[in-house]
């Protein structure tokens, strides 16, 4: 009997050892706005929400969708949202604006495909012709200026909602639409003759989109910052070792009829798989909203000036440190 009690007694204090043991670990809630039909382009967040990398780091993330990135940032300055996945263009013009933030990583290359209708077989076919993107504020909309820019044409920028992009293309409305993927790949799909006129920017590997987390949260919880960037590391390396189980995941999270084959056709576009902002292409989006008027040098004073005080590779680095000899398993 005292043997029994004694036994019982120690299996208590050893479990009463273990960190999080009898208790329910304190998780953090990270309120993350992106856009309307972008999972691909955000594909690292899907993978870990399913695989349970932010659970892992103690932080539960809501989800708020949004027509376009400038959407976003409005309802982040409000303090509506903690994080927010979006283009580089809206960073800047938020910054220039005096929006405060931390950008913690880059999460996508490419994903600026121009679609264009059936008769329109080159760019110079496009010029005088309407083309469609989700909004004057996205880098959407600043990659088409530098299309026209690189092919010596001049298109009337249409802004639309994403969602009647497609069907803005179908009627004739537009002769093109450039935007994000999947929307792309499902105008392509489902509108006859839709075909990917330019499928990648002209800029090679040009930077597309980036996480900020708010200043606050990052100064108050570095563990929170890094922990959240941990994560959306781990399935940028899910998505590397294993693509085709990637694009399940990212289908499901899309919810859409066929989106395993949208998803297929649109993994063409963008790249999900590099931290690091691609400098070359950031600095000529700087210079072409510079150029035109979008941003002033009233706040930001340079491109330099932008990247020195709000972009923040530290928590990426340490993420990348402790994740040495990681492998994602499926």
């Amino acid at each position: 009997m005292k043997r029994t009690m004694w036994l019982a007694m120690m299996v208590v204090a050893v479990v009463a050892g273990v960190p999080g043991a009898g208790t329910a670990q304190k998780m953090t809630t990270i309120r993350v706005g992106d856009q309307i039909g972008s999972e691909l382009d955000y594909g690292p967040y899907w993978i870990a929400v399913e695989k349970g990398y932010f659970k892992d780091e103690g932080i539960t993330t809501v989800r708020r969708t949004y027509p376009n990135g400038p959407a976003t940032l409005l309802d982040y300055n409000k303090g509506e949202v903690d994080a927010v996945m979006a283009g580089l263009a809206p960073y800047m013009q938020a910054a220039a604006q005096g929006s405060e933030f931390v950008v913690l990583m880059s999460i996508t290359k490419g994903n600026a495909p121009l679609v264009a209708r059936a008769e329109v077989k080159s760019a110079k076919d496009l010029n005088g012709k309407r083309v469609g993107t989700p909004g004057l504020g996205t880098i959407h909309d600043t990659m088409l200026t530098l299309y026209e820019k690189e092919h010596g044409i001049k298109v009337e920028h249409v802004s639309a909602k994403i969602t009647d992009l497609v069907a803005m293309l179908e009627k004739g409305e537009v002769a093109g639409v450039l935007c994000w993927e999947t929307v792309a790949a499902t105008t392509v799909r489902t509108v006859k003759g839709a075909h990917y006129l330019a499928p990648l920017p002209v800029i090679p590997g040009a930077e597309s989109l980036e996480v900020i987390l708010s200043r606050k949260i990052v100064q108050a919880n570095p563990d929170v910052a890094l922990g959240f960037t941990r994560a959306l590391l781990k399935g940028m390396r899910y998505i590397d070792k294993h693509e085709d189980e990637s694009l399940r995941i990212i289908a499901k999270a899309m919810n859409v009829p066929d989106a395993l084959e949208i998803a297929r056709l649109g993994k063409g576009q963008v790249k999900t798989t590099d931290p690091y902002l691609e400098l070359k292409s950031s600095q000529i989006i700087y210079q072409a909203l510079l150029d035109t008027k979008k941003i002033s040098t009233e706040r930001v004073k340079s491109f330099d000036d932008y990247m020195k005080r709000f972009v923040d590779y530290t928590f990426v680095k340490k993420a990348e440190e402790s994740l040495k000899g990681w492998e994602p398993t499926k």
